[in-house]
């Protein structure tokens, strides 16, 4: 990007570089509707909904599934198993024998959804020091993340704790601040969003990823996202995505590995 476009868009004290990329950010709200509606719709699926899965044990030939829900704790057998959760993946993986393989660490991150139809933001990541991104999707809804300030919390336990939400916490509007004002000093548009009571939201998520130290060492395995993939053990199947973008490719593996054995 040449100087006075980078000028225009970024802080010249704070940015001494910036690049054109082609990277294609997909909203994960949207995506998530859109498998919500399949889950509900196509008729070969049976949703089992708030139902807590404790294990699996191999029993004979089968797979038993030890889970426990609002009726109480309760047992099916399946021939096979894919365990495609996220915060749970490693405990459920471990009844069934299946370890993990190096070092792991969990971080509750939070972030700011904000609505401004026609927002002049550049979508932008920054990827030295302290990072962040800025995501303008549709051209009105924006996913804003600062890291130093929205990642709050690690674990190195197999099962991260039942970290609470911004609002759970009433921290919501201390890190909403302190994202915007972390990236407002670099892009300096962000600073010049409104911010409607109404149109601004403060969410959080579990990330998942090998390693034993935070995004701020450069030796960290955080930093290692390509040792991932689908873990199969006598038709139980484990997908750990490693990204979002690599889901795909990992389930079509699983589906093809279920096929096979089937």
């Amino acid at each position: 990007m040449g100087r006075r476009e980078l000028r225009d868009l970024y802080d010249p004290d704070a940015v001494s570089a910036a690049f054109r990329t082609s990277e294609v950010g997909i909203d994960p709200e949207a995506l998530a509707g859109l498998v919500r509606d399949r889950l509900n719709d196509d008729p070969a699926i049976r949703c089992r909904l708030l139902t807590h899965v404790k294990g699996v044990e191999r029993n004979g030939s089968g797979l038993d599934v030890e889970f426990e829900n609002g009726a109480g704790p309760g047992r099916e057998r399946y021939d096979q198993i894919v365990n495609a959760l996220w915060d749970g993946r490693l405990a459920v993986d471990r009844t069934v024998g299946l370890e993990p393989p190096r070092p792991w660490m969990w971080r509750m991150k939070h972030f700011v959804r904000l609505r401004a139809p026609g927002a002049a933001v550049p979508c932008s990541t920054i990827v030295l020091g302290a990072f962040g991104d800025v995501v303008v999707y549709r051209g009105q809804d924006l996913y804003l993340s600062w890291y130093p300030a929205g990642m709050r919390d690690i674990s190195i336990e197999l099962e991260p704790p039942r970290w609470p939400s911004a609002s759970e916490g009433g921290f919501s509007g201390e890190i909403r601040d302190q994202i915007l004002d972390g990236l407002a000093a670099i892009v300096p548009a962000v600073g010049r969003l409104p911010l409607d009571a109404d149109a601004v939201s403060v969410k959080g998520g579990v990330i998942f990823a090998w390693g034993e130290t935070d995004i701020d060492d450069p030796d960290s395995g955080l930093h290692e996202r390509h040792a991932i993939g689908t873990r199969s053990s006598e038709g139980y199947h484990s997908i750990d995505t490693g990204k979002l973008t690599m889901a795909p490719l990992f389930a079509q593996v699983a589906a093809d590995r279920v096929l096979g054995m089937a």
